[in-house]
């Protein structure tokens, strides 16, 4: 923040310089000058130390210069460390995983799918790690092949043949999200991609 004359400031979020007229400011106030996600933490970076703090709903930040704010996403573009942590936590269920770094896609190999519901008992499974998590979301996953409900025909919510994915064809697209997704600015803790990736037994409990 710069601090100019007649009491004026210029809020830096994210790299975009806001004009402000008080010395403090909140959460909330933040994110709504800055334009952020209303279900991401907020982080008050030092740009002098190097510093973050990942800031409380309730806090008053008194504007100081060499401060600026912005959306705790984890990993930032060029900044892989949140991928690899979620990456780390999904190899320890499924450790044969297969990733593409473009796009962030992840297959697994082996993923039981229940007995008695589907025309086979494991399939494969991929989905995307959003760009922008934890605020963004992950949605919907790739099941490979075809799945007919027993006795009967294609699931609800369900698209056969989906669009491409880097791990060839063949593969049926379902709709689904995991609900609530919690997240916190560290993975381990809140909801995640392991979440989401075991959340899919469900949506395939679920039958058509």
């Amino acid at each position: 923040m710069e601090h100019e004359e007649g009491r004026k400031f210029q809020v830096n979020i994210e790299g975009v310089f806001y004009d402000w007229n008080r010395e403090t400011i909140t959460v909330p106030e933040i994110r709504d000058l800055g334009h952020l996600p209303s279900n991401t933490p907020v982080i008050e970076v030092d740009l002098r130390e190097n510093t973050e703090i990942t800031l409380a709903e309730s806090a008053i930040v008194e504007l100081k210069p060499g401060k600026g704010f912005g959306k705790k996403v984890g990993f930032k573009r060029g900044d892989l460390d949140r991928v690899q942590q979620e990456l780390s936590m999904l190899k320890s269920a499924w450790p044969e995983l297969e990733y593409v770094s473009a796009g962030h896609w992840v297959r697994l190999q082996r993923y039981w799918i229940g007995l008695g519901i589907w025309n086979c008992s494991e399939a494969e499974v991929c989905f995307q790690i959003p760009e922008n998590l934890p605020g963004q979301a992950p949605y919907g996953f790739y099941i490979r092949p075809q799945l007919l409900v027993c006795g009967g025909g294609p699931p609800s919510s369900y698209t056969y043949p989906a669009d491409a994915t880097p791990f060839g064809q063949g593969w049926g697209r379902f709709s689904w999200q995991l609900d609530p997704w919690q997240p916190s600015a560290d993975p381990f803790q809140g909801s995640n991609m392991l979440n989401f990736a075991r959340s899919i037994a469900d949506r395939l409990r679920q039958g058509c």
